[in-house]
């Protein structure tokens, strides 16, 4: 099952980022829309400064941009009582992007 739902996900990437209605979005985008968010009075310092430090630092993209799902999760995918997978379900935060991003997510899951 494993290797299916990555197998999918990864079919993804191999489209054009220009067939993705939204702009595309780097890593440093991401953790700009994320300090909006965290940076209060509420907020996280340590978070808060690593954030500051990746917009600071980005690092390189690991290709050119495509299709990223945004929210790879197991809850977002359909399967067959035989433990085939279906479909990939949820697309609402998919963006063009980078390659690593769903991954990235993935493994954090």
């Amino acid at each position: 099952m494993s290797t299916q739902w990555v197998d999918a996900v990864t079919d993804m990437h191999v489209n054009a980022a220009s067939a993705m209605p939204a702009e595309t979005l780097t890593p440093r985008d991401c953790a700009e829309f994320c300090l909006r968010l965290a940076d209060n009075e509420f907020g996280d310092p340590n978070l808060i400064g690593m954030l500051k430090n990746f917009i600071a630092n980005p690092l390189p993209p690991s290709g050119p941009p495509v299709p990223d799902h945004g929210d790879p999760k197991h809850g977002n995918t359909m399967w067959r009582r035989n433990g085939a997978l279906v479909a990939l379900l949820d697309y609402e935060i998919a963006m063009a992007g980078e390659p690593l991003h769903d991954l990235g997510w993935m493994l954090c899951i």
